[in-house]
């Protein structure tokens, strides 16, 4: 069976470059905003929330689905960007207790980065396309019997039982004595430290373990009962991570979780997944919940709870979850601001450094590879502040306004290499989870720059996929033997 989008999209392609052109020759580019920033922030702030609900509702009418890695990216560049953007400028809402941005920067400022934001949004969007309209005719991702399919999950199931085994004892110990240090003294407490050394190598190893759950859950795919008490396990570990006060990659992993039990142990309902995406509300209750209580000891706001459910219920949850996450417009502001006078285009040297990055550091707080392709550390230190990263920032400090172009780029390669992974995984059991986790990392450079993903992909993927192989050729040399 075969679904051939190619007109469809190639229609809404030309419908967006329009757009696409009318948006430049209504803002312009560079200096070229003359608007009064406030006024216009709140104009363009409709017009994101416009933009990004008719990108997903023509991606979903061209066959894209919302499991491809380009549609969730596409969707948490909205969050990641925009969120505090929407909910200042559209909704009225301020949150007091969160990073007032428009202290350090003035409003034409934050409109010039919302508005290369908006440009970015679309440009992923039209690379979406692209590679609908020149991909092959798409098939429907349908696993096929293979003779040695049990043989192939039995080598996984051993692979992934021994990194679970070899990580669980470190990831267990980071879990917890984090959750001692933020008893005691609160969010900033747990990252106020910096590990070197080989205590730096030990921590290294954490990352193995959602890996290896990851892979031990679609091993059991045939044995649904256990594959649930590893997706629960899963969900209880990420669960955790938000009182360490972390929020967006914790949501990332249990939303590739879901995926990946979609994928291969068992296809969610429509029912199913409205009722999973009704979870959204509580869920932004808890994101909220964890905003307030990370700012304190563990052992403060249990002793005086009732402040902190007031002030959750006085604030809307949904908004403050996306006030929350949607912070990456600051340092895509600063990037815009700092470059070039202040801090020159690197015309993609990080990415350089950040290859060479995958050598690991043992002897120094931090290795001269990070300090010279961490552009989103260079930019803080110019305003001595720190707030993160974005996909448009990394792009901007290294191509500036070009940064367009790479992002049609970076859209066509999500979505092709999201059907071309899916089209062959039946082959090879191990690709779909691994593939998914390193998804994470991959959507993570939204809110963070491009760099981490050289090293999540040659230390934590590489290693695992390598071994499941050549324990396969060997358990199968055996079996021919015999």
């Amino acid at each position: 069976m075969f679904i051939n989008n190619r007109n469809k999209s190639f229609i809404v392609l030309c419908f967006t470059v329009l757009i696409f052109i009318i948006y430049f020759l209504t803002f312009g580019i560079g200096n070229s905003v003359q608007y009064d920033g406030e006024k216009m922030l709140n104009i363009v702030g409709i017009i994101i929330i416009i933009q990004f609900l008719y990108s997903i509702i023509t991606l979903l009418i061209c066959g894209v689905k919302i499991d491809n890695l380009s549609f969730i990216y596409l969707t948490f560049y909205f969050i990641f960007l925009f969120g505090q953007v929407v909910c200042r400028y559209v909704f009225g809402f301020v949150d007091e207790d969160s990073y007032d941005f428009t202290n350090d920067f003035f409003s034409t400022q934050i409109l010039q980065a919302c508005i290369i934001s908006l440009y970015g949004m679309i440009t992923i969007h039209l690379g979406i396309l692209l590679g609908v309209v020149f991909s092959r005719k798409n098939k429907i991702y349908k696993e096929v019997k293979d003779k040695d399919m049990n043989l192939k999950l039995k080598v996984m199931n051993k692979v992934a039982w021994i990194v679970v085994v070899c990580s669980a004892p470190f990831a267990l110990y980071e879990l917890f004595d984090k959750l001692k240090i933020a008893f005691a003294s609160g969010y900033k407490g747990v990252y106020s430290d910096i590990t070197i050394g080989v205590e730096s190598l030990v921590t290294k190893l954490v990352p193995f373990f959602f890996v290896a759950l990851l892979v031990l859950m679609v091993s059991y795919k045939n044995d649904i009962k256990k594959a649930k008490k590893i997706f629960v396990i899963i969900l209880i570990y990420n669960v955790l991570q938000f009182f360490l006060g972390a929020r967006g990659l914790p949501i990332l992993r249990v939303l590739f979780t879901i995926i990946a039990w979609n994928l291969t142990i068992n296809k969610i309902t429509t029912k199913k997944m409205i009722i999973y995406f009704l979870l959204l509300i509580p869920l932004s209750i808890l994101i909220s919940f964890m905003r307030v209580v990370r700012e304190y000891a563990i052992s403060e706001w249990i002793s005086d709870i009732g402040i902190v459910l007031n002030e959750i219920i006085s604030n809307n949850p949904v908004l403050l979850a996306l006030n929350e996450m949607g912070i990456a417009i600051f340092p895509t502001t600063a990037a815009l601001v700092a470059c070039p006078e202040m801090v020159p285009f690197k015309w993609g040297t990080t990415y350089l450094y950040g290859i060479a990055a995958i050598i690991p550091n043992l002897g120094t707080e931090l290795s001269v590879n990070k300090v010279m392709g961490d552009i989103q550390q260079e930019i803080s230190k110019v305003f001595g502040l720190a707030f993160g990263g974005s996909i448009v920032e990394d792009l901007f400090a290294n191509f500036g306004w070009l940064c367009l172009l790479a992002l049609i780029i970076l859209g066509i390669f999500m979505y092709k290499i999201d059907i071309r992974i899916k089209e062959k995984a039946y082959k090879s059991p191990i690709v779909i989870p691994l593939y998914l986790a390193f998804c994470v990392s991959f959507v993570w450079t939204v809110r963070n720059n491009i760099n981490p993903i050289f090293r999540e992909f040659v230390w934590y993927i590489l290693p695992i996929y390598v071994f499941y192989k050549l324990l396969y050729r060997k358990v199968k040399k055996g079996e021919r033997k015999t």
